[in-house]
Order: structure tokens, then C-alpha cells, then sequence
């Protein structure tokens, strides 16, 4: 196994301890603050563009001001998705109602922010409205392979409604799958041996989701196209194509206990092992002797979502003639979003404060300009993120973006995601930021589940990489995937037990009561949020590392040929196109080690700028994705693909495109070699 002194010794991690500043930094974060901040986010449901997001804009900006950032809030015209009705889901056999799911999430005693108008309005965004009677399939996750095995068990779905189960992939691509293959409506559920009582006790008992919890969320094909599907905000074409990236069909996600109802009187073939979940019943496929009705009522109208945006003036002439630094989480939620997004909305004020604090003590100004973003309409598709970055062309000079979403759902592991020349800068920020525990600081490198000490990470590189590759979900998407922004991501967790996930349930009782009540987890969070921003916009040596890059890149080949079997595609200009950055690479680290300031600025401006040589003109059936090195997975979504082009030709079975998207991925590296190497000349 690589580790991190082997990989590299360079100057973006190696350092002898914490400065006086970022002594000042790691002293700043107050968990009484953190939590009273939580508090006031989490009073209201805040939906996209909605009163309630406007009025978190406004405690945002206040905040950011108050902290001594020039925080101004930045209106976007959208297209809103909302339910006008409450949904309905029966069984029916002829004219008799057999038995009508719930949809009801139950207030709970020890919850008081339970009681809200949309406990009765499980959704899907962009599911459109309709009425639909067909008969039920069970598609497990509603994945390709998924849809294969029915085939081979004789079961067809064209016609039908289809349950799948959460997981695997982005929720927007099962219902993507299911209308491939002619289906009428999705419905979408949570088996328990996902995220239920199989995997721990469930809340308010425990962190696990209930058997009323229901999980919305965007029904966006996010592995397509990003952003407002209408993109009121731009005059001309929309850059994702004739691309259609919502659904046509009726969505709904469901209960576990009201898909036991639908499932255990379903019928047909009994399920293969690999569908079979946690319920205690027999899981067949199909289809039922019955109808499952379904009823979805929402609308689309005009509004305007709040992006709060707040700058801190470094010494580098600012956004439009420096290379600043931006950082960002989202601020909207399906209901109060105390885990998603806000979290992170209280570590990113907090870094706030932690800045502030260093320019308070110490009368620092940064080298480069500190930008901190507050997006809205992330959880529709990312909407305000793409749009800033579809029309702010000051963010071409950005060196970095530092992401955090889901700061804190647990409190045992610290994962983190990126592109890998960051790999250097965030293993030296876990070894220098803590987090309080038992009376003592303990390192965030002990909590730390790096890439290659995981080889069930997604998107890891085992014995390679420390950071996992970035997919989709969250912010970053545009900053790297299509401007080629280096860009990193970390969360706080414990094994993926975050039950109430997009739930009414995911509330400030929720975080104080069963993730982190002390709020020590906050803190350490905010640590590393702010450490990170500071030392990519003060340290006068850029901290990207193209050497663990390149390592990555090998890697990625590496992955490549074992999928390359069946098409037998001739891989030696990705070979040689790797090598030839593993050579630009290393000769780029040892001038920046040994460069003088005289010679260091443009050594940094190649370091800033060699990531958008890997942009194409867009991937195969996604243009608006660029990036030929990694993307969402096209039926994945959350996880990520390497060399994503040549993944989904081979998917689709196309050679003739596979070839084509080798020898466009080796020109994108050869041309970042060369860029790279020039700092040789």
C-alpha cells in the first residue's frame, strides 16, 4: 500500500506544525455557537426559492457580514416544482379497494418539529402530475442489471408501475430506467437492510430511518445534465442539448411499511437473492393479481431562489484579476435539513468566524480572495450552483473549490472525496485539525477513512489514492465537471447511519439528541473547513500536487484494461498519454519545490490551471459534462466513473465510440502534459 510518505514529499503537506494564525484558527469554533446557529436554521421548512429559504438567505448574509465578509444576496429566476395535493397509492381489484398506503409521516413526542404540513406530502421533484392504474413489479434497485434479471425471469414492466428500493444509484435514474423500459409510474422505497431496523435501532431510538420515514428528493437524471431544466437565467440555448433530464412519468417515494403492504401480496416469481431485503416476508417480482392506483398532484411555477455570496478581498487584485479560493454548501432542504444540508451551513459560519478571527488577532489579509458561497436549489439539481457558474466568468480564475454538504452524520469516521492533486493538502489538514473527545484533542487523521485504506469506498483508487474521486450530488458538479475547478468534499459519519435522510425527521432534536450532541463533531468540521481555505488562499507555493494526480491517472488506465476484455480497444495512447503526465508531473513538483519568487508565479498559474486541459467538448449523450478523467457513473448518479466516455461506450456496447472516446481522453492528458512540462522549459 501507498502511503502518503511514499506517495510524495512535498510542500503541500510537509510542514512543521500549526502557525501562530492557524493556532487562532483551530481555537476559534464555539459549539455553543454552532448549535444556536442550528437552531435558528432549522425552525422553518426552507424549500427552494420558498419564504423560508429567502428568510435562511437573509441569517446567512447577516452572519457572513457580521463576520466581516462583503456578503451580498444574489436572486436567480427558476422554475419551482411543488405538490398542490396530497398523493394517493391503493391496491385495487376491480372497483374494491384493497388497502392505501399511508404516505403519512407520524408526529413524534420527542420530536417537536414533526408536526409539519409536509409529513403528508411525500414528493418527488419534477415528478410530474398524473393518475395511473397498472400492475405492480418489484425491480429491486432499478438498476440495468436489475431490469435484466426480470427479463430472465420472464417478468415484463412494460405497461407497469415498478417499486424499487433505494440505493445503488441516484434516485432520478430509476425512474430514468424504469421509463426505458416502458413503464407507467416508479415508486420508490427504503428496504430496511439498506437503511432500517436491520442495520441498527431506528429513531427516535437510534439513527437509522423509521418504517414511516420516507426519503424525497430530486428526480433530476442527474448523470445527464445539472441545473434548472428550463434555465430561465440564461438568454440563449441551454448547454445540456436537446438532453431531457426529468421524468415524464409519475414518481413517488413510499415507506417501508407501506411497500411491506404492496410486497408481500405481490405474486409471481420469487425474488433472486440479490433483490431480496429485509422484510420479514417472501420478495417475489411479479407482476401483482391486483392494481396499484397512483395519484400525484404537483404544478411548476416561476420564482426566484437566494444565492448568498460573500467575499473576503485578498492581495491578489480579487475575483476578477486574482486566482481566489471559493468554498460552499448549500442552504435549502426538502423540510429542515438539520443534517443536509445545515451541518454545514453552521461550519461554514463558523469558518467565517474562524477567518475573521485570524484577521481580527493577527491583521492578516489573505494572499488570495476568500469566497464563501450559500447556493440554494441544490436538492432540485444543483440548480444555484450551476447557474452562478453558468454566468459569473470570474470563476475561470478560481485556484480551488472546498465543498461541505452533509458536514456531520455521525460522529466514528471522516470520509472526503476530490480531484487527487489535492490529496497532499487535505492529508495535512486531518494531521493538524482535531476534534475534542474524552478531555483530548485527538488528530482527524485517526477518524480518517482515507481512499486507499478503503476498498469499499466508492470512487476510491486502493493503494493509490487518498481522496476518493468525485461523482455528483452535491456542489462541486460544476466546479469540476465541467470548469475543471480542482475540488474537494469531506463529511463526518458512521457508516452510512443517517436514517432520516430527506425525512421529516432530519431536525434539530435529531442532530442534538442522536449525532452530535455535544457538537464537538461541528467544531472539528469547522477546523478543517477553515483550515483548508486558508492554506490554498495564503500559501504562496499553490497547494495542488499533480504527482498524486498522475499516480491517480495510472491507476485509472490501470481500471480501464480490466474492463477492456470484450472490446479488446487498443489502450497504448492512454499508456503512453499517462506516462507522459507521470513525467510532466514530477518534473512540475521539483521546479515548485525549488522555485524562487521571482519564477513562482508562473509556476503557480500552470499548477492553477492544468486541470481544465482534461475538459472535453462534452461526454457521449451528456454534453454538459466535460471532464474525460472522471463523472457521475451514467447509471449511477452518486458514485463516479473513470474515464467516463470510454466506460459508457463500452456500456452501450459501441466500439466504434469507445475508440473515439480513448483517443479524445489521451489527447486531453498528453495536452496537460505538455501545459504542465512547459514550467520545465
Amino acid at each position: 500500500m501507498m502511503r502518503l510518505a511514499a506517495l510524495f514529499a512535498s510542500a503541500t503537506v510537509a510542514r512543521a506544525a500549526l502557525s501562530p494564525r492557524e493556532a487562532v484558527l483551530m481555537a476559534a469554533p464555539s459549539t455553543d455557537r454552532l448549535e444556536r446557529r442550528l437552531f435558528d436554521l432549522t425552525r422553518r421548512d426552507h424549500l427552494m426559492a420558498s419564504a423560508g429559504d429567502w428568510e435562511t438567505a437573509e441569517l446567512v448574509r447577516a452572519e457572513l457580514e457580521a463576520s466581516g465578509f462583503d456578503a451580498r444576496v444574489e436572486g436567480v429566476p427558476v422554475m419551482r416544482h411543488l405538490p398542490t395535493g396530497a398523493p394517493r397509492l391503493d391496491a385495487v381489484k376491480g372497483d374494491r379497494v384493497l388497502f392505501t398506503a399511508k404516505l403519512s409521516e407520524p408526529i413524534l413526542e420527542s420530536d417537536p418539529t414533526s408536526d409539519n404540513r409536509y409529513r403528508n406530502h411525500t414528493f418527488i421533484g419534477y415528478s410530474p402530475s398524473g393518475d395511473v392504474r397498472a400492475r405492480l413489479v418489484y425491480a429491486n434497485y432499478g438498476m440495468p442489471s436489475d431490469y435484466d434479471a426480470l427479463k430472465a425471469a420472464g417478468v415484463d414492466v412494460s405497461g407497469a408501475i415498478v417499486l424499487t428500493r433505494y440505493g445503488g444509484c441516484f434516485r432520478g435514474l430509476k425512474a430514468m430506467n424504469a421509463e426505458a423500459r416502458g413503464a407507467v409510474a416508479t415508486l420508490i422505497y427504503s428496504d430496511p437492510e439498506d437503511d432500517g431496523f436491520a442495520r441498527g435501532p431506528t429513531y427516535p431510538d437510534g439513527p437509522w430511518r423509521p418504517e414511516d420515514g420516507v426519503q424525497r428528493g430530486s428526480g433530476q437524471f442527474l448523470s445527464l445534465c445539472a441545473g434548472d431544466p428550463y434555465r430561465l437565467y440564461l438568454d440563449g440555448p441551454s448547454p445540456c442539448g436537446d438532453v431531457n433530464y426529468v421524468p415524464t412519468r409519475p414518481v413517488l417515494p413510499i415507506s417501508y411499511a407501506d411497500a411491506t403492504l404492496f410486497l408481500e401480496s405481490l405474486g409471481g416469481p420469487v425474488a433472486p437473492e440479490a433483490f431480496v431485503g429485509a422484510l420479514d416476508l417472501t420478495y417475489t417480482l411479479g407482476p401483482s393479481a391486483y392494481d396499484a392506483r397512483l395519484h400525484v398532484e404537483t404544478n411548476y411555477s416561476r420564482g426566484v431562489l437566494p444565492n448568498v455570496i460573500a467575499t473576503l478581498q485578498g492581495r491578489d487584485g480579487g475575483v476578477h484579476a486574482g486566482t481566489p479560493v471559493y468554498a460552499g454548501n448549500h442552504r435549502d432542504a426538502w423540510v429542515f435539513g438539520s443534517i443536509d444540508p445545515h451541518s454545514g451551513t453552521v461550519v461554514l459560519l463558523e469558518a467565517a468566524r474562524a477567518l475573521a478571527a485570524v484577521v481580527r488577532e493577527t491583521g492578516w489579509q489573505p494572499r488570495r480572495t476568500i469566497v464563501l458561497c450559500s447556493w440554494s436549489g441544490e436538492e432540485y439539481g444543483l440548480i444555484g450552483s450551476t447557474a452562478f457558474s453558468e454566468t459569473h466568468d470570474e470563476l475561470k480564475n478560481a485556484l480551488a473549490y472546498v465543498n461541505v454538504d452533509v458536514a456531520v452524520s455521525g460522529n466514528s469516521t471522516l470520509t472526503a472525496a476530490g480531484t487527487q492533486s489535492l490529496d497532499g493538502l487535505f492529508a495535512g489538514a486531518v494531521r493538524d485539525a482535531h476534534v475534542s473527545r474524552g478531555g483530548r484533542d485527538v488528530p482527524l487523521s485517526e477518524l480518517w477513512v482515507a481512499a486507499d485504506d478503503d476498498e469499499d469506498n466508492k470512487g476510491a483508487i486502493p493503494g493509490v489514492s487518498l481522496l476518493g474521486t468525485l461523482g455528483s450530488g452535491s456542489d462541486y458538479t460544476s466546479m469540476i465537471d465541467v470548469l475543471g475547478i480542482p475540488s474537494v468534499d469531506f463529511s463526518f459519519n458512521d457508516n452510512g447511519s443517517y436514517g432520516t435522510y430527506h425525512s421529516i425527521y432530519d431536525s434539530y432534536a435529531y442532530t442534538t439528541q442522536v449525532v452530535d450532541p455535544g457538537f464537538e463533531h461541528h467544531a472539528a468540521a469547522t477546523r478543517l473547513y477553515s483550515l483548508l481555505i486558508y492554506r490554498l488562499a495564503d500559501e504562496a507555493r499553490v497547494p495542488i500536487a499533480p504527482i498524486t494526480e498522475s499516480l491517480a491517472i495510472t491507476a485509472y488506465v490501470r481500471e480501464l484494461a480490466a474492463l477492456n476484455a470484450s472490446f479488446a480497444l487498443d489502450l497504448r495512447p492512454l499508456d503512453a498519454a499517462a506516462e507522459a503526465f507521470a513525467a510532466a508531473a514530477a518534473c512540475a513538483e521539483r521546479v515548485a519545490t525549488a522555485a524562487t519568487p521571482a519564477t513562482l508565479d508562473a509556476v503557480n498559474e500552470r499548477l492553477r490551471t492544468y486541470e481544465k486541459r482534461f475538459l472535453s467538448t462534452g461526454l457521449p449523450d451528456r454534453p454538459w459534462y466535460k471532464h474525460v478523467l472522471q463523472a457521475p457513473g451514467f447509471y449511477l448518479g452518486y458514485g463516479s466513473t473513470s474515464f467516463p466516455g470510454v466506460v459508457h461506450a463500452i456500456e452501450e456496447d459501441d466500439a466504434a465510440l469507445a475508440a473515439e472516446q480513448v483517443a479524445d481522453a489521451a489527447r486531453r492528458v498528453d495536452e496537460a502534459a505538455a501545459y504542465l512540462a512547459g514550467v520545465c522549459a
